[in-house]
């Protein structure tokens, strides 16, 4: 009862029977969907929702034709923006969580496993944004990043273009992420590397 407080009504049914999918809408949250963006999976995507501690605005921005996908249910905490590019495509995974101030940019493609947290204050973006040109050679903008399944992501981290983090990755709060991990590992630093393996965690 006490989380109906917390929902739009309006925009949680109108947005549910829009892409014949379970989704809870919170109140204060702003979403902005283009022609052809698309919303769809199974279980409940909560956005905007569930929060502690002080917060900024919901947003959810999809462009045209963009895509989200969650494949069981999904919690993106108030506060949170997410914004897809034209085109672009978010997977999120069952029981994965998105803590309060989270920033989310897909421009081409994210992928997030199931059972991962993603603690606030993350940054998650899979492009430069700007065009970057060493010794006269343009550098690839945009490259898919994986996030696998019962990976902990540290409040404050920044995850960057191209990285794929392995089954069971710990990311240490405030790291900065730009190469990939194998599983179990916990990472640390700037730019992050290995500080332990064969580790584990629970929620």
């Amino acid at each position: 009862m006490f989380k109906l407080f917390k929902i739009n009504i309006f925009k949680s049914v109108y947005y549910s029977l829009k892409f014949r999918a379970k989704i809870l809408v919170g109140r204060g949250t702003r979403l902005y969907l283009a022609n052809g963006a698309k919303i769809n999976g199974f279980g409940v995507i909560q956005i905007g929702v569930d929060y502690f501690g002080p917060v900024q605005e919901t947003i959810l921005e999809m462009s045209q034709n963009s895509s989200l996908i969650f494949a069981g249910n999904v919690n993106i905490k108030k506060g949170s923006n997410f914004f897809l590019g034209r085109g672009a495509k978010l997977e999120i995974g069952a029981n994965t969580y998105f803590n309060q101030n989270t920033i989310v940019r897909v421009s081409s493609e994210l992928k997030i496993g199931s059972s991962c947290a993603i603690s606030w204050g993350v940054n998650i973006i899979d492009s430069d944004e700007h065009r970057i040109f060493i010794n006269g050679q343009e550098n690839e903008m945009v490259k898919k990043i994986t996030i696998s399944d019962n990976v902990w992501v540290g409040c404050n981290v920044i995850i960057l273009k191209g990285v794929f983090l392995d089954t069971g990755v710990i990311v240490a709060a405030g790291s900065v992420v730009t190469s990939s991990f194998d599983s179990r590992q916990l990472v640390a630093g700037i730019p992050a590397k290995v500080i332990y393996k064969n580790v584990a965690w629970l929620d």
